[in-house]
């Protein structure tokens, strides 16, 4: 049976909206996602390499192996030798023992994960069922490795390989509501450093703080025109504005844009830091940045 995307997308959807992770999981998902999230770095590293999501590598990871960095991402066999279960016999190159960053970008190559494009939340849901089977569709249960813990899973599972428990629970996180965590605690991650990165420009680089004055000028001298008309209540500018309301709409549009302008080039220049690309005079001084 073709399981495509194009016949689940609609119920990954609507799943994703109408899910509730289940109370007695909240703490489960939480300590899951704050143990995990101490290895963000050593994830990314294969997000930076083969444009694979790191959130999306960590559930797996925990999903294969309980986030062990000693075994393989294709199934939890010791990365020793090559894997004994299914996929058998991966790494097909290299020696053993492999490094775990080696095993997972074969893992995920193996699946065609590198060639993705489309990392919206339904299609990280069939990634996730892709990865592990959709064995649980004939029997109409969502899969428990997507949806342990949630509302939309209650029971059924494969207590062994080809082994159907219609009434067995499974007692493993799902994939989503990890997965969901650690994105709400990356986007707070990333939030925090782009904080960390504005304050170090400010603190370090000349023309960064140029242009922040430039900007703070358009945004003053911009409100500054608009704020006229709206505080002219007595009329006093009223026959001014007559003769120059034209001249100073042109003007506030000519500052507006000029903010637009700056604003798109701080946010670059804070692209560029963040990605290694600009290092600001004032850090190059430093001694203390190179060591």
């Amino acid at each position: 049976m073709a399981h495509a995307y194009s016949d689940y997308k609609t119920g990954y959807e609507k799943l994703l909206k109408s899910y509730k992770v289940k109370p007695n999981w909240v703490s489960i998902i939480d300590n899951a996602a704050n143990r995990i999230f101490k290895h963000r770095d050593k994830y990314k590293k294969i997000e930076d390499e083969i444009g694979v999501p790191w959130t999306f590598v960590a559930v797996i990871h925990n999903l294969e192996s309980g986030s062990d960095f000693s075994t393989h991402l294709h199934n939890g066999d010791p990365l020793t030798a090559r894997t004994k279960l299914v996929p058998r016999g991966y790494p097909k190159t290299g020696k053993p023992p492999f490094t775990w960053e080696e095993s997972a970008v074969d893992a995920l190559k193996l699946k065609g994960f590198h060639k993705e494009l489309d990392w919206s939340d339904a299609k990280v849901c069939y990634n996730l069922e892709m990865y592990n089977g959709f064995g649980y569709r004939p029997f109409g249960i969502n899969s428990p490795y997507l949806w342990s813990g949630t509302t939309v899973y209650s029971r059924g599972k494969y207590v062994a390989d080809g082994v159907w428990s219609s009434t067995a629970v499974s007692q493993q996180l799902g994939a989503i509501p990890l997965y969901k965590k650690l994105k709400e605690l990356d986007a707070q991650k990333e939030k925090e450093e782009a904080k960390e990165r504005k304050q170090l420009l400010k603190e370090n680089s000349r023309s960064y703080q140029a242009l922040a004055t430039i900007k703070s000028f358009y945004k003053w001298a911009t409100a500054g025109i608009a704020s006229i008309p709206v505080m002219d209540y007595l009329g006093f500018f009223q026959n001014f504005l007559s003769s120059w309301g034209g001249p100073l709409l042109a003007i506030g549009g000519i500052l507006l844009v000029g903010w637009v302008v700056t604003q798109y080039i701080m946010s670059r220049k804070e692209e560029e830091f963040k990605d290694g690309r600009y290092t600001p005079s004032g850090i190059k001084d430093d001694p203390a940045a190179t060591e």
